[in-house]
């Protein structure tokens, strides 16, 4: 009985993730981050947008309401969760993300991203301190809760400035795209109209209170 087996199994995941995130997170701050830990933006320009189903290698969520989401997660969406969760980050598949193995998936964002930036960023994520990123509830919780603080559009202003002149511009985004696989049209159109949105000054790349808005500060 096989399928049997896995639907259980999944159901038991579904029902501690759901238990987890209810009694931590109220409803209207549920929301689909944009990345895979991370690895994540969350709604704070209201061109972006979240998806129903994550998708490999895409960069942004689809438009959103507050109360688009319910308390907790289902069982097709968990399970796409953890492809991508194993095809991006958890390569031995043991539902851990280990320092390698997050510093290997970072580095697809930024190739000198240092191991203090790595240690970091497992850090404000890892909720029971043994020094990975579980798939539950932590990544769970991760991409499904928004995270507006200006920790979290700093880490990402860090990672996204990959040359470390303090600015992220177009060519730099798109070469992310590219290593987590979004396609170049796709790419090309999340860029200028989520990220360069907020090219208040039109030079084609972003500062930091330019790119701080994304997350709402």
């Amino acid at each position: 009985m096989p399928r049997l087996d896995s639907c259980v199994l999944a159901g038991i995941v579904l029902l501690s993730s759901c238990y987890y995130l209810t009694s931590a997170t109220p409803l209207t701050s549920l929301l689909h981050n944009k990345r895979n830990t991370d690895t994540a933006v969350p709604q704070g320009n209201a061109g972006s947008e979240v998806e129903e189903v994550p998708q490999n290698g895409e960069m942004e969520p689809q438009p959103y309401t507050p109360d688009a989401f319910p308390p907790c997660v289902s069982v097709e969406y968990l399970t796409v969760l953890k492809d991508r969760f194993a095809t991006q980050i958890d390569r031995n598949n043991d539902g851990r993300a280990t320092f390698e193995e997050m510093r290997r998936h970072l580095q697809d964002y930024n190739p000198n991203v240092r191991d203090a930036a790595v240690a970091g960023f497992i850090a404000r994520r890892d909720e029971n301190g043994d020094g990975v990123i579980d798939f539950v509830p932590e990544y769970v919780k991760n991409v499904i809760t928004p995270d507006y603080s200006v920790e979290n559009a700093r880490e990402w202003f860090n990672l996204d400035n990959t040359n470390g002149d303090e600015f992220v511009t177009r060519d730099e985004l798109m070469s992310i795209a590219r290593h987590i696989g979004t396609p170049e049209e796709q790419a090309a159109a999340q860029v200028s109209g989520y990220y360069l949105s907020n090219d208040k000054n039109g030079d084609d790349k972003l500062d930091w209170d330019e790119y701080k808005v994304i997350y709402g500060q």
